[in-house]
């Protein structure tokens, strides 16, 4: 049976947000494994998040077999990793077969869009939104693992890859700045078809002032700038989603995020 059998048909738009995403592990040092109609990465010792399944178009005869050996693969190295299931994912019961097999969901992200001349909130002088300097590379991870329950190896990971990729062309990293002090950190990709909006957090002391709007407005603006016409972003459905939405950002898709913790047991 031919791939053409099995692929799910996509709206352009979902399939530009899920393009974007597949195009990010281009950009971290993991092992990729692609072939038609799959993508998974592979860092041995990584945190989850650098391990697992992004691309998963599979015939349905093949869809049980097939997690089986990534459920081994992974296993073997003792490495829990994440599955993606979004709009392209096949077979369309791929998240029931998956939970089946011992994974369970641990996030749901909304792919939004947005044309990069949406005039989204005016400009606020208070808030200075900059390229990231290297004096602020610490302050800049401190921001962001403030997000996570345990923001120490979070912190010590994104020093560590700041510093590996400095210089480098994605992706490229501003902070907000209020009376000269870093309150927000966030990121951004130009990608073959659209601009990626990254992670974007804010000091809690800051929130709600306006600083994620305008980290997002500066990022617009330097797209735009670019030649960019799209910008596209994952939000997390349970926080920056409804923020995106009443900002002009159009949810387009839905990926769903599973995990499996690779060691334990699973079920049959």
């Amino acid at each position: 049976m031919g791939r053409s059998s099995y692929i799910r048909p996509v709206d352009e738009r979902a399939r530009i947000v899920e393009e974007c995403f597949w195009e990010l592990s281009e950009l971290v040092q993991v092992e990729r494994e692609v072939r038609d109609g799959w993508l998974s990465v592979y860092a041995p010792g990584e945190h989850e998040t650098r391990n697992g399944v992004l691309r998963s178009e599979l015939a349905a005869e093949d869809a049980d077999r097939v997690i089986a050996e990534t459920i081994a693969r992974y296993t073997s190295a003792s490495t829990p990793f994440r599955w993606h299931v979004g709009p392209s994912s096949a077979p369309a019961d791929l998240e029931a077969r998956l939970t089946a097999r011992g994974f369970s969901r641990v996030d749901t992200l909304a792919g939004m869009c947005i044309p990069t001349d949406a005039e989204i909130v005016a400009p606020d002088p208070s808030i200075d939104v900059a390229p990231l300097e290297e004096s602020e590379e610490e302050a800049f991870a401190d921001v962001i693992a403030s997000t996570f329950d345990h923001p120490e190896p979070v912190r010590e990971r994104l020093i560590e890859r700041l510093r590996t990729t400095r210089g480098a062309d994605r992706p490229r990293h501003f902070v907000a700045r209020i009376d000269g002090r870093v309150v927000g950190s966030t990121s951004y990709s130009p990608m073959r078809r659209a601009g990626l909006l990254q992670g974007a957090a804010v000091v809690e002391a800051y929130r709600r002032r306006g600083v994620y709007r305008q980290m997002i407005r500066a990022r617009l603006a330097l797209l735009r700038d670019q030649g960019c016409a799209l910008a596209v972003i994952t939000a997390r459905v349970s926080t920056s989603a409804p923020i995106c939405a009443r900002l002009g950002f159009e949810r387009v898709c839905t990926i769903d995020v599973l995990r499996h913790p690779a060691g334990a047991s699973s079920t049959s």
